[in-house]
């Protein structure tokens, strides 16, 4: 994940969900190991059954030149999440 550069990011007012979405389009498009392109299963877990992470909101975050890897983490912090790598998927969980 750290050899995928993206060259632009701009979110203003966007969902986890979609921040998530537009990283995965964006690693699968620019991978140069397309072999196995993208950045893998992604989970986002719930702290309990009445919050949805999915939903936390990113009011603006604008980078250039950021590694996959980087812009995860990122989004990862804006959103109160941390990034868990496992053997079977990247997980955002709850802090």
């Amino acid at each position: 994940m750290r050899e995928i550069i993206i060259p632009l990011i701009a979110f203003e007012d966007t969902s986890l969900e979609e921040a998530i979405d537009f990283l995965r389009l964006r690693s699968r498009e620019l991978d140069p190991d397309q072999s196995m392109p993208g950045m893998g299963p992604m989970v986002i877990g719930k702290s309990s059954e009445s919050e949805n992470p999915r939903g936390r909101q990113i009011k603006e975050l604008r980078m250039k030149d950021v590694s996959l890897w980087d812009a995860l983490q990122r989004v990862a912090r804006e959103t109160g999440m941390r990034v868990v790598i496992t053997d079977r998927a990247i997980e955002l969980q709850p802090k």
